[in-house]
């Protein structure tokens, strides 16, 4: 069995014009380096992979542009809550998406408006977990009621780009922090109001893609405090062992994992400032990941969704906030 879960990462992007295509580049950081080695250049590339996801860019597109938002499956229809808009202002908007007519409009506000959160499923109802509410991250825990949301408990501490992700009747959180420091503690929680340390990662990270695969979590890449790492780390929710199993072919964060035909891929993201076009396939057991396709074009911060076998990203970043939607499947 494989869950995935998509997460974005605190920040405000640069002002682009919503009609602006997604430029190749991303706005420019400092080199980092990994946890292991140091980032390739910025135009380093993998050779080309033979195609095991499908990837097409739909012509629909939001409103405006839009990143670091969540997304929830209803049905056939998808919620797209908070993030931040092309001026890095923080909405509390919540987009409905038919998947039938592909009609997109706005449908109601979440209580607390945020972006960079994390969302989940418990006992039946949607929880979204903390986030950046402004200047700082939130503790905020709300869930979604009808076209829009309650506050219903707090985080331990405030935690923004961070991940969640229903495993073993639990929510687990995973992932984010502050601007200053990455928060290592693993969160897990049966009611979305009291939470218990399962464990520490040993490479503490903001912006991790994170999945799971036959019950086991993985916590791939992510930015530490010098920068983007390569790192794989899983998680046993049952005891709480955490170890780095495997490394990515290069450093990466601002990435999602999704679940598709039954692997769990790694998909767009940043590498040394650049956003990727990449999709790379996990190997669970070892920890090594496979070439698995190409995005239409390079972005990082998607909101990410998987309903009926496709999964959806909406929006994102390339050099600023984008309004386009990917779908990727099966071939």
């Amino acid at each position: 069995m494989v869950l995935a879960l998509s997460l974005a990462g605190c920040g405000v992007p640069n002002a682009t014009p919503p009609d602006r295509r997604w430029p190749a580049a991303v706005r420019p950081q400092s080199p980092s380096q990994s946890a292991r080695s140091a980032n390739p250049t910025p135009s380093a590339r993998l050779p080309a992979p033979a195609l095991v996801l499908r990837a097409e860019l739909l012509a629909a597109r939001l409103p405006y542009a839009l990143s670091r938002a969540v997304a929830v499956a209803e049905g056939n229809r998808v919620l797209v809550c908070g993030g931040l808009t092309v001026s890095g202002t923080t909405t509390g908007a919540i987009l409905s998406i038919d998947l039938n007519t592909m009609r997109i409009r706005e449908v109601g506000r979440l209580a607390a408006r945020v972006h960079d959160a994390a969302t989940a499923s418990l006992g039946g109802a949607q929880l979204i977990f903390g986030g950046g509410g402004g200047a700082a991250p939130e503790a905020t825990v709300q869930r979604l009621e009808g076209n829009g949301s309650v506050v219903v408990g707090s985080l331990p501490a405030p935690r923004a780009d961070l991940a969640a992700i229903a495993v073993g009747g639990a929510v687990v959180v995973v992932g984010g922090g502050t601007a200053a420091d990455a928060d290592g503690r693993v969160l897990a929680t049966r009611d979305g109001a009291q939470y218990r340390t399962l464990a520490t990662l040993p490479v503490p990270v903001r912006y991790p893609a994170v999945g799971v695969i036959d019950g086991s979590l993985y916590v791939i890449g992510g930015a530490t405090s010098t920068g983007d790492t390569d790192a794989v780390q899983r998680i046993d929710p049952v005891t709480g062992r955490v170890r780095v199993i495997g490394h990515l072919p290069v450093p990466i964060s601002h990435a999602v994992a999704v679940s598709v035909g039954g692997s769990l891929f790694v998909v767009g993201g940043r590498s040394a400032g650049t956003a990727r076009d990449t999709i790379w396939r996990l190997e669970g057991t070892s920890g090594r990941v496979a070439p698995a396709g190409r995005l239409p074009m390079a972005v990082s911060d998607v909101a990410a969704v998987v309903v009926g076998g496709r999964a959806f990203l909406i929006g994102g970043e390339a050099d600023g906030a984008v309004s386009s939607i990917v779908s990727l499947s099966p071939p």
